[in-house]
């Protein structure tokens, strides 16, 4: 019998206004992200059972793939490796540099430098979008913010989700907004089953870089109807 164990995560999640916490599953290589309500009378670090209010969540294998029983169950990064788009790429040492694929390649490291980030040029309202292949009722989308440099740029973009396949439009709704710009931020948006085959982010308002180092997406597929 194991217990677990909460912990909170880097405030640089996002849980739209919930807390954000961290269940420690066995042996602690496993993670259960939570985007809950209240956990009155629970202290950090302290042993509890899964509380009943828990509202989203998203799984990781700690530097692993989630396992395949829970890909059979629904979970899974679904946007690894999936086709990804952008309004346009940073030109420097060649765009395999900041090409948009590179944001779903499965690598969070957040330096641009080592060829894992996309990267747009500076633009007006730049976007970056991955199309699942297939619609979702999605929990969490989870954004790596660029470490070496310049990573406040990210600090205000949208994050949208829906059917809408128009990358550069306004089309689908918007799940969360990155409210963290700190170096080699780890954001967390967790968007409630929300449903859609298209994930973009966009930086509103404004003339901007968009630099990604990594996005994933959580949830569950929609089965198609009659």
């Amino acid at each position: 019998m194991w217990t677990p164990h909460l912990r909170i995560l880097d405030p640089s999640s996002s849980c739209v206004g919930l807390f954000f916490l961290l269940l420690l599953l066995q042996d602690l290589s496993r993670k259960l992200f939570l985007c809950s309500n209240a956990f009155p009378g629970v202290s950090l670090s302290s042993p509890l059972q899964p509380p009943p209010e828990v509202l989203h969540q998203s799984l990781e294998e700690e530097g692993q793939e989630p396992s395949k029983t829970l890909r059979e169950e629904g979970e899974g990064n679904w946007a690894k490796g999936q086709p990804a788009t952008q309004s346009s790429t940073y030109p420097q040492w060649g765009t395999i540099y900041s090409r948009a694929g590179s944001a779903v390649d499965g690598n969070r490291d957040g330096d641009w430098r080592h060829g894992s980030c996309s990267h747009t040029l500076a633009e007006e309202e730049p976007w970056w979008s991955v199309d699942l292949g297939a619609s979702y009722a999605i929990s969490a989308v989870v954004v790596k913010n660029r470490q070496e440099c310049c990573s406040r740029r990210l600090k205000g973009a949208q994050i949208r989700v829906g059917e809408c396949g128009v990358s550069h439009d306004k089309c689908n709704p918007i799940c969360g907004t990155i409210s963290n710009g700190s170096a080699g931020s780890l954001s967390i948006i967790c968007c409630g089953g929300l449903r859609g085959r298209y994930v973009t982010v966009v930086i509103p308002g404004r003339a901007e870089y968009l630099t990604l180092c990594e996005l994933e997406v959580y949830g569950s597929q929609v089965e198609k109807g009659c």
